[in-house]
């Protein structure tokens, strides 16, 4: 089993460096695929539409905001070929020619509908998990436009939004083969409190190995082991 990390650099472009909702998707979203106890590999969407990256069972979307039409259908055959679950953050795809929450369902093939107005995010399970329980809460806490709730009948709900009690995380077998995971809150991946976590050192290795590229990946690469760095100091 190995967890693909993507990043996209272009969708950076469309984010404050400093807004809160950028650290909760990149900087928390990299920890919590750190923690989870297998190996995780972290690579550009480029390199996965252009088939650079690595064959993977399970890919972890931080940010692709932005997706064309043709992207789009790149990545889903890529998916069905290697029989791939998917793990979408917050609203992926939202962004092509023009914004639009319809273009979310198309990339995730999970159907979603808008919140009328901004609402508060924060959500909480419907399900017993492994690293998280039956109601309790996780997730951003802000406010968030655009947000979007799942609205899709053959889609297995995990997860709801506090407020509203609209489904927030879902899972879905597709027709072609691969599984596709919506978490429309956008760091629920860091509910891990109160448990063991064992990083494996392919981990480290993979992240030593990636430390000296200056892109994206490179910078998420020092700061995670910066991160776990000041981990090992505390626990002494």
């Amino acid at each position: 089993l190995t967890l693909q990390v993507v990043v996209d650099e272009e969708s950076r472009f469309l984010q404050r460096c400093g807004a809160p909702l950028n650290n909760a998707l990149l900087r928390e979203g990299r920890d919590a695929a750190l923690m989870s106890g297998v190996p995780a590999k972290f690579v550009l969407l480029d390199d996965v539409l252009d088939e650079r990256a690595p064959e993977a069972s399970v890919y972890l979307f931080l940010n692709a905001f932005r997706l064309s039409r043709e992207e789009r259908g790149r990545l889903q055959e890529r998916f069905a070929q290697e029989k791939a679950a998917v793990i979408w953050l917050y609203a992926p795809g939202y962004l092509d020619e023009q914004a639009g929450v319809n273009q979310i369902a198309e990339t995730t093939r999970i159907a979603v509908a808008p919140f009328s107005k901004p609402e508060r995010a924060g959500s909480r399970m419907s399900i017993d998990g492994v690293w998280i329980r039956q109601n309790e809460t996780f997730g951003y806490r802000g406010v968030l436009s655009p947000l979007v709730y799942i609205n899709d009948g053959e889609a297995d709900v995990i997860a709801v939004f506090e407020g509203s009690g609209k489904p927030s995380a879902a899972f879905k077998t597709i027709q072609t083969g691969w599984t596709s995971v919506l978490i429309a809150d956008s760091n629920c991946l860091t509910a891990y409190a109160a448990c063991d976590i064992v990083i494996p050192l392919t981990v480290i290795e993979e992240l030593d190995g990636l430390k000296s590229r200056p892109d994206d990946v490179g910078r998420a690469a020092r700061a995670a082991l910066r991160h776990l760095e000041e981990i090992r100091l505390r626990a002494g």
